[in-house]
């Protein structure tokens, strides 16, 4: 069961960020953009909408991690240190995966049990994707 502060803390913070939050965008500046969830008015709905949310960004990481490896493959099959990026790439992609899930589960695990649980690890889960777009695409696109 978590603890009374914890509980009094998140729900401080989610409501202090209000109906917008604030992102890094590629330029080095913040955007203003509004929750795509401000309008859900239940802890379903909530629960729903940031699933969709996470859904979203991890198809657009499977885009992106995709076109990462279409790029690093453009040269020759018989490219020793090609396949070696490739092969370095798909071993810290599954790492990754594997922090990405443990991470979130603990920040869904301080809820289990409350009907918040799926909408704190949804959130997490797309936060960690989007963070994980921006370093595949700052790594290997300025290249």
């Amino acid at each position: 069961m978590p603890n009374v502060l914890g509980v009094a803390t998140f729900l401080l913070l989610f409501l202090t960020l209000g109906s917008t939050q604030q992102t890094t965008s590629s330029k080095g500046g913040c955007d203003t953009q509004a929750d795509p969830c401000g309008s859900a008015s239940t802890q379903s709905e909530m629960n729903l909408c940031y699933g969709k949310q996470y859904s979203k960004a991890d198809t657009h990481l499977n885009t992106v991690y995709r076109d990462q490896i279409k790029r690093l493959s453009a040269g020759s099959p018989q490219d020793q240190k090609q396949n070696e990026s490739i092969q370095r790439l798909k071993s810290a992609q599954r790492a990754w995966i594997t922090y990405r899930d443990l991470h979130c589960s603990i920040a869904r695990d301080q809820y289990e049990g409350g009907s918040m649980a799926p909408m704190v690890w949804s959130m997490c889960m797309e936060t960690v994707t989007e963070h994980r777009i921006e370093e595949l695409s700052a790594a290997y696109n300025d290249q």
